[in-house]
């Protein structure tokens, strides 16, 4: 059985949206909502909106989106029937064959390890594929483009088996809010292990729901997570972030986005998190895949 894992924080009309539409999935699964340490409400107030077969764990705080992801794929893992954990956005709905859909792709090669699916804007708005590629100078991504090769899967929608979520420990908890994706794949990769996309699966995603768009904390969170990304999988890590940080901070400041100006100026400079010497090996591996 699949476990889907949830992440919520503040907005309850989105996470019941989302909710409703996987308790309708064509095939059943384990659905368990993480509370993120949420101010505003209490477990029984989220308990209350949600439909009854929904599971909730309540988190003491904050811990991140891979801190949060990460306490409810222990839950599910607890249970020896979850054989995979799709981690969901708690701003997208799902259509119905969703579920049965990327279990199929998971199942169709035991090489996969991964499995994502396209998305568009909620309402028919702007695209966004499943499949990106990492910059091999500046480590940015970008959208892959047709035919190509995806290095990683966007975080918003990911089914991974329970060996793979077992062996990678799932998302690296020092990441807060960016890239974790990327490096989650990266490792998956690693393992020898390939990518998939869900044919025929595309899911409605709010996007930048929880955290507005023009937030500083996004833009100090992508900046920090970006440099968190280079130490781990690329060489000169200080000296490759910083003409994407200069061009950042240029383009918000000339379009009077200041608080986006200030986030990516925190998130450059603030200390990351010390180096964990069991990546040091991840560079010439990903390397010499590219």
């Amino acid at each position: 059985m699949t476990a889907i894992v949830v992440l919520h924080y503040e907005r309850i009309p989105l996470t019941a949206e989302c909710c409703k539409t996987l308790v309708a999935q064509k095939e059943k699964a384990r659905i368990i909502v993480v509370d993120n340490g949420s101010p505003s409400h209490g477990e029984a107030e989220l308990r209350a909106a949600l439909p009854p077969e929904v599971e909730v764990v309540r988190l003491p705080g904050n811990r991140g989106f891979g801190g949060g992801m990460n306490a409810g794929m222990r839950r599910a893992l607890e249970d020896p029937a979850t054989d995979s954990v799709l981690f969901l956005n708690n701003d997208t709905r799902c259509p119905p064959e969703m579920v049965g859909a990327m279990r199929a792709a998971l199942a169709a090669d035991p090489a996969t390890g991964l499995v994502g699916c396209d998305m568009e804007g909620a309402g028919g708005g702007e695209s966004a594929p499943a499949g990106y590629r990492i910059g091999r100078v500046f480590g940015y991504p970008r959208p892959c483009r047709p035919g190509e090769e995806p290095d990683y899967l966007q975080g918003s929608c990911l089914l991974l088996p329970r060996d793979v979520l077992e062996a990678t420990g799932g998302f690296d908890e020092d990441y807060r809010f960016f890239f974790e994706d990327a490096d989650l794949s990266l490792r998956v990769r690693k393992l020898g292990r390939r990518l998939a996309i869900a044919p025929g699966v595309r899911i409605f995603h709010y996007g930048s729901a929880t955290i507005g768009a023009h937030d500083g904390r996004k833009a100090a969170w992508f900046r920090a997570g970006h440099r968190l990304f280079l130490r781990k999988w690329r060489s000169f890590p200080r000296l490759r972030a910083l003409p994407p940080f200069l061009a950042a901070l240029a383009w918000h400041l000339a379009r009077g986005r200041f608080a986006l100006a200030a986030g990516s100026w925190r998130g450059y400079f603030e200390p990351l998190p010390k180096s964990d010497s069991k990546n040091a090996s991840n560079r010439s591996a990903i390397s010499a895949q590219e």
